[in-house]
């Protein structure tokens, strides 16, 4: 899972180093920090990809000009590290981190346009004193900021950012109105006052305590192609299968939560098909439920 936090416009470790701790069970695994005059970035690691030191976040750029932080997996990682390589850029670890800062280095923000997959991530530059980050197409990962007072603050929970002293525990209504009327939350909005979530397809750069974000993705509106209802079909399931298979890069056991609906069955389904075998999979079932689909998920298993 991960977890990102940082402060910019001062440096306190203390403030961090909570908000590291009210997030820790985001990412047991690892944990790291980088500070300088105007900055201090932390992260929480739970390791997926590269298990070694190499994959320690934060992670710089070869120069130490840059620095990250890192919150997801792009699973497209490989085919665009072959093409820093071929750029010329030399890699020290297997990790998708380093492929998306080196990315950021050789594209800038264009870098959002070659990867797939669910991200948040700050790349802090020691340079120009300026930071850039983004959440993912479809904002799977989670990002939450607070900017005030010439002071940035950010984390991937409400309650690492709780740990800002200038954050209150205050309602926002309008977060409020959203909760009582759909259940949740949605963004850009949250249900603290002057706390905000990146919407699913931005970015933002900081500068000068100057804040700018701007939408990078949005879901296309193509004209319909003309398919028969069979090669719509067939084109519907090896999209899913080669998201899939792209989807099992992992230096980990993998294993599927398994419902017994659609979804989850499509998936597991796509797994087989993708050439992956002897499959855990995990279910839950509810004692004298009526809807519980326990039964449904062993057939699905078996």
């Amino acid at each position: 899972m991960c977890g990102i936090a940082g402060i910019i416009g001062n440096n306190n470790t203390g403030i961090l180093n909570n908000m590291l701790a009210a997030t820790r069970h985001r990412g047991p695994d690892d944990s790291g920090t980088f500070t300088d005059e105007h900055c201090t970035i932390g992260m929480n690691r739970l390791s997926i990809l590269d298990l070694s030191a190499a994959g320690h976040q934060p992670m710089f750029s070869d120069d130490k000009r840059y620095v990250i932080v890192y919150n997801g997996e792009v699973y497209n990682f490989k085919s665009i590290r072959n093409d820093l390589v071929k750029l010329g850029f030399t890699f020290h670890s297997n990790s998708d981190t380093e492929v998306v800062l080196k990315g950021y280095i050789a594209y800038g923000k264009n870098i959002l346009d070659k990867i797939r997959g669910m991200f948040a991530f700050v790349v802090w530059d020691t340079h120009t004193q300026s930071a850039f980050g983004a959440r993912d197409h479809m904002g799977i990962k989670p990002f939450y900021y607070h900017h005030q007072n010439g002071v940035f603050t950010f984390c991937s929970e409400i309650k690492g950012m709780l740990q800002q002293p200038g954050i209150k525990k205050q309602v926002n209504k309008d977060g409020l109105r959203l909760f009582l009327s759909y259940g949740y939350v949605g963004a850009p909005y949250t249900i603290l006052d002057n706390v905000f979530a990146l919407k699913p397809g931005e970015c933002f750069t900081l500068s000068n305590d100057k804040l700018s974000i701007e939408q990078y993705w949005d879901i296309p509106i193509n004209t319909p192609t003309e398919l028969s209802y069979q090669e719509a079909k067939d084109k519907l399931k090896q999209l899913v299968v080669d998201k899939v298979n792209e989807e099992l890069a992992s230096d980990v056991p993998l294993g599927l939560f398994l419902s017994g609906g659609l979804d989850s069955t499509a998936v597991l389904a796509a797994m087989r098909l993708s050439g992956k075998e002897h499959i855990e999979t995990f279910s839950l079932g509810f004692e004298g439920f009526e809807a519980s689909e326990e039964e449904d998920a062993e057939i699905a298993a078996k």
